[in-house]
């Protein structure tokens, strides 16, 4: 099992009230147990809210994103916050 933790956006924790571009996310994996399987992809989806109810963006499922720094192409649209919900 992975657990995810020390997730940020602009490296900040739960940022809010700004409008910063580009919008950049990050976060460390951590296995835990040394059985754990190697990570074969990853997901970010950004919400208007902690419960993760209204995805207004989502990568779908990627090999290629880095956890030190995944930057986010588009701008997001006016009034959307950014959540990092329940990893």
């Amino acid at each position: 099992m992975i657990i995810i933790r020390n997730m940020r956006t602009n490296h900040v924790e739960n940022p809010l009230g700004f409008d910063q571009k580009p919008v950049t996310f990050s976060w460390v994996a951590d296995a835990v147990n040394s059985d754990a399987e190697k990570v074969l992809y990853t997901r970010v989806q950004v919400s208007e809210n902690p419960a993760m109810e209204n995805i207004v963006f989502d990568t779908g499922d990627r090999p290629d994103l880095d956890s030190l720094c995944f930057r986010r192409t588009m701008p997001f649209s006016p009034g959307h916050g950014i959540s990092g919900g329940q990893p």
